[in-house]
């Protein structure tokens, strides 16, 4: 079964009477409900990221993918150390990069001006529900969506406005 699917696991076990070990007599494992389309996305992800990365996976899972199941726990005590380890999960930061680098290649592919926003929103926000919708990145997606809205209807916006919706 996929990563996030519904399973069903049936079996015998044995325990010992002295209650030391338990042994598995028999086990099957059944699929009941195939894992949704933003858990196949995000494996799908992780194996492109592992086979694109390799060594460097990990870490690059955990900036881009907010997994850090993989992550030796030394690198992470080294980033620690560094007052960086606050960079290794998902945050507004993280989903700002993103949308830019949406936007830069909406731009060379010349989307047009009133869809290029619309489809940068898409994206982001199937991206942050791939990764978990932690709050931060949650926060940085509706503020980009009022970006985006204030463009499409060509007005100014203040700052302070996306930080009051921020908070």
């Amino acid at each position: 079964a996929g990563a996030g699917a519904t399973v069903q696991i049936r079996g015998q076990i044995v325990a010992a009477i002295d209650g030391g070990s338990i042994s598995v007599q028999s086990a099957s494992v059944t699929q009941v409900e195939a894992p949704p389309w933003t858990a196949r996305l995000r494996s799908a992800a992780q194996l492109q990221t592992d086979s694109a990365f390799g060594a460097d996976a990990p870490l690059v899972r955990a900036l881009v993918l907010a997994d850090m199941q993989e992550m030796p726990p030394d690198v992470r005590d080294r980033w620690a150390a560094a007052g960086l380890a606050h960079m290794l999960s998902v945050s507004g930061l993280h989903v700002a990069i993103i949308a830019g680098v949406v936007e830069l290649l909406l731009g060379v592919m010349r989307v047009n001006r009133r869809v290029a926003p619309i489809v940068g929103v898409l994206i982001i926000v199937v991206y942050v529900v791939i990764i978990g919708a932690p709050p931060p990145a949650v926060r940085s997606a509706a503020m980009l969506a009022l970006r985006a809205i204030c463009r499409l209807i060509q007005r100014s916006v203040s700052p302070w406005a996306f930080i009051a919706l921020g908070g």
